[in-house]
């Protein structure tokens, strides 16, 4: 499923008296390739393949609502609803809020300044063009909420903006992002020069796009019906800078990818020397689901079913099912930023229905010793299959 896209031609604005109501295209309008620029979320399907099409996600309310706004849908204000700006100051007077950087440096603020006011729309296409996202990215929670005059659950392909702010004002809402901001503007990201690595991520999308051989996974009914014309590119680097191309907010399970994200937790749980105790580090040269130990008696990697089963038996053992699943869940999506991950039942009762692979596997890790003691194999198998129907979109997974 894809956002609604806009056009970057021409520029309508609804005004009111504080604050403008910008489409997505519209809003980073200045931010089109062909002045130089990379939107965050290129989209390309193949109606838009020749035109520059930018768009920020109709899911809006992924972003993650301050504690004060909580209880609530995310769309609407309460109506005991406190300015951020007021409560933003109160933390400061308080003294709950402290943050090392004193503010944006003169330099970059001075480039979106006309008159005495801050250009938000100058600035939140200057950041675009490194890569950074305010819309999409959480570091920038206490500017968003600042800056987004309204909310409303109507609002779902324009997103109402403050269209400028005093320049004291929004130093001060940018405090806490300072750092990042500074870091963007002056070219010291991981990856500088962002605007022609997209170029190039492009190029190679576009390439491997018609490629049609292949075929989709039918393992299982729900896996066998994804069409197999989906194709989508996303990449988030270590700073958080972000490039999607293609079908990248269509929906599509783990499957696999669990293994990783559930290595990645083992370790950070129980650290490295507990996992690798029973899960080995080197390749298996087979399938994935082979039942073959390593010389140690050790499945030979956490990528392979085998390995993954082991590990995944290693996180929360002492809980109950229900409390695992949800620690695992929230943990996930924690690393996707709270963004596009849910999780099918449709998926985990087909995986339950095919599941007879997985049982094999998991009784014959059982029986040559390779779990820890007093291992609920059970629990662990359906632990297992509900992980693979956890889904995310590659934008989601790319942050992970």
């Amino acid at each position: 499923m894809l956002v609604d896209h806009h056009s970057d031609q021409g520029y309508d604005t609804e005004s009111r008296s504080d604050f403008s109501v910008f489409s997505a295209g519209q809003l980073l309008q200045d931010n089109s390739p062909a002045r130089g620029g990379r939107s965050l979320d290129h989209q390309y399907t193949d109606a838009d393949d020749e035109r520059s099409v930018h768009s920020l996600p109709v899911e809006f309310h992924c972003l993650e609502v301050p504690p004060s706004d909580q209880g609530g849908s995310p769309h609407v204000r309460k109506d005991s609803y406190t300015s951020p700006l007021k409560r933003y100051q109160e933390q400061l007077d308080q003294k709950t809020i402290d943050y090392p950087h004193a503010g944006i440096d003169k330099a970059h603020l001075d480039s979106f300044v006309d008159g005495n006011k801050v250009n938000v729309r100058k600035f939140i296409s200057s950041l675009d063009k490194t890569g950074i996202n305010v819309f999409k990215d959480p570091r920038f929670s206490v500017l968003l909420d600042a800056l987004t005059a309204e909310r409303s659950v109507t609002d779902t392909d324009k997103i109402p903006i403050l269209k400028s702010l005093p320049i004291e004002e929004f130093e001060q809402i940018c405090r806490p992002s300072a750092s990042l901001i500074n870091q963007a503007l002056s070219d010291q990201l991981i990856i500088p020069d962002f605007g022609s690595f997209s170029t190039t991520i492009r190029e190679l999308y576009q390439e491997c796009k018609s490629i049609t051989t292949g075929a989709v996974s039918d393992h299982i009914h729900q896996l066998a019906r994804v069409p197999g014309d989906k194709w989508a590119v996303s990449i988030c680097t270590v700073d958080g800078q972000r490039v999607s191309f293609g079908h990248h907010t269509h929906i599509f399970s783990l499957q696999s990818l669990r293994d990783v994200l559930v290595y990645a937790l083992a370790i950070s749980e129980c650290g490295e020397e507990t996992v690798h105790g029973y899960v080995g580090k080197e390749p298996l040269g087979g399938d994935d689901n082979t039942l073959v130990l390593d010389r140690d008696d050790k499945p030979h990697n956490a990528m392979i079913e085998p390995g993954g089963l082991t590990v995944l038996s290693l996180l929360k053992p002492k809980y109950s099912l229900p409390d695992r699943f949800d620690y695992l869940l929230e943990n996930i999506q924690r690393l996707a930023a709270f963004e596009g991950v849910d999780f099918s039942n449709a998926n985990y009762l087909s995986e339950k229905m095919a599941a007879d692979e997985i049982h094999a596997i998991a009784y014959y890790l059982m029986e040559h010793d390779v779990f820890p003691p007093n291992t609920n194999v059970k629990q662990t198998i359906d632990l297992f299959l509900q992980l693979c129907a956890i889904q995310c979109t590659t934008d989601s997974a790319a942050t992970m």
